[in-house]
C-alpha cells in the first residue's frame, strides 16, 4: 500500500488501489474513508509524508515516530511560555522528561530548536526553574540550549544571508529548509561552531546525495558564510567560544546560587519552608499541608508570597529589559 502520514494532524491515510482507509495516533481501528477526505483529514498540515509500498505496521511506526516528535515540540514550548502557570510548566517538563529518554527525540527536539535562536518570549530561565530533580534530561536540555544561543544566532544568521536565486524560489528555499531541519543540519553545524571545528565537510557530506544534493550550491554558500573560527580574546591566550562561556555560564549560575540562598534566608520561616518543602523535595501541597499541619490553601497562600517575594529581591538579576540593550 501506500500511505500520506503527518504528525501534526496525528493521522495517516492508506490508499490500496481504489480503496481508502486510515489510522490514527494512538488508536487500533483502521478506518474506512473517500479521496474527498484527504482534506478534511490533513486540515492544510504542512508535514506531510508520502510512503510507497508499505505494510500497515510501518506506517504505524511512522505515524507514532511523528506525532510522538510533535508532542514533544509542544511540550517544549509549553515550557518556555512565561505567561503559562507554574504548575502547567511543571507538568509539561516532567512530560517532556519521560519523551527525552528517547535519544531520538532529544536529537529531534534540538534539530528544530537550534534552527533560530529563541526569541525574546522565550524564557530559558522559568522553564529551568520548573524542573525538579526528577526531570535531569529536561534541565540539561535547556542548558545546552541557553549556553548555545549566539552560535545557533551565527548559524541561523549566515543561512539567511543566502541568495534565494541560489535556491529557485522562495518555495524552492522553504523546501530546502524543511529538509534541513530535519536532517539535523543545523544542530550539526552548531556542534561544529560552538567545538571550533570547520564544516565543509559536513556540508559537503549532507550535499552528497538524497535530497538535499539539488541545494549543493546554495548549502556550499552557507558554509562559505560563516567567520574566522569562533574564537574571541581571553587574556594573553584565546579558548573556543563555547569554553568561554561555559566559564560565564557557570559563574553565572553560581551567582544565581548564591543570590536565591540569600533571598530565601530573608523569607519568613514558614514561607521559606513551604518553598522549599515545594522545590527541593518536590511534594504535592497535599504532602506539605500535612508535613506543616495547615490547610492546602495554606499552603497555596504561603507559595504564592514565597514566589512573589523572591521576584521583587531578584527581579534586577533575573530579568531581562527589554529596552536595556547595553
Amino acid at each position: 500500500m501506500n500511505a500520506v502520514v503527518s504528525g501534526h494532524s496525528g493521522v495517516a491515510m492508506l490508499i490500496e488501489g481504489d480503496a481508502c482507509s486510515s489510522i490514527h495516533f494512538g488508536q487500533e481501528e483502521v478506518q474506512p474513508r473517500r479521496p474527498s477526505d484527504f482534506r478534511l483529514l490533513f486540515n492544510g498540515a504542512r508535514d506531510l509524508q508520502f510512503l510507497e509500498d508499505v505494510e500497515l505496521e510501518e506506517v504505524r511506526k511512522r505515524l507514532d515516530q511523528e506525532s510522538t516528535r510533535i508532542d514533544v515540540l509542544h511540550l517544549a514550548l509549553i515550557l518556555l511560555d512565561r505567561e503559562l502557570s507554574d504548575d502547567t510548566r511543571r507538568t509539561a517538563a516532567e512530560e517532556l522528561e519521560e519523551l527525552l529518554a528517547d535519544d531520538a527525540n532529544l536529537q529531534w527536539l534540538e534539530s528544530v530548536l537550534y534552527a533560530r535562536p529563541l526569541p525574546r518570549s522565550g524564557d530559558l530561565v522559568g522553564a529551568r526553574s520548573a524542573c525538579t530533580g526528577h526531570t535531569r534530561r529536561t534541565r540539561a536540555m535547556l542548558g545546552r540550549l541557553q549556553l548555545l544561543q549566539a552560535v545557533i544566532a551565527e548559524v541561523h544568521s549566515a543561512w539567511e544571508r543566502i541568495p534565494t536565486h541560489l535556491f529557485g524560489t522562495d518555495d524552492d528555499r522553504q523546501h530546502v529548509l524543511s529538509v534541513v531541519v530535519k536532517e539535523g543540519l543545523f544542530r550539526d553545524l552548531v556542534a561544529l561552531r560552538a567545538d571550533g571545528r570547520p564544516v565543509d565537510d559536513l556540508i559537503a557530506q549532507k550535499t552528497s546525495l538524497g535530497a538535499l544534493a539539488d541545494a549543493r550550491q546554495a548549502l556550499r554558500e552557507w558554509g562559505a558564510g560563516f567567520d574566522a573560527p569562533y574564537e574571541v580574546a581571553f587574556g594573553p591566550n584565546t579558548v573556543s567560544y563555547v569554553a568561554e562561556a561555559r566559564v560565564e555560564y557557570a559563574a553565572l549560575e553560581h551567582s544565581k546560587e548564591e543570590r536565591l540562598r540569600a533571598a530565601l534566608d530573608e523569607l519568613p520561616p514558614q514561607l521559606r519552608r513551604a518553598f522549599m518543602l515545594r522545590v527541593r523535595e518536590d511534594l504535592k501541597y497535599r504532602e506539605i499541608a500535612e508535613i506543616m499541619h495547615v490547610p492546602i490553601e495554606t499552603v497555596k497562600a504561603h507559595l504564592s508570597q514565597a514566589r512573589q517575594q523572591l521576584q521583587e529581591k531578584l527581579a534586577d538579576y533575573f530579568d531581562e529589559d527589554p529596552d536595556n540593550d547595553s
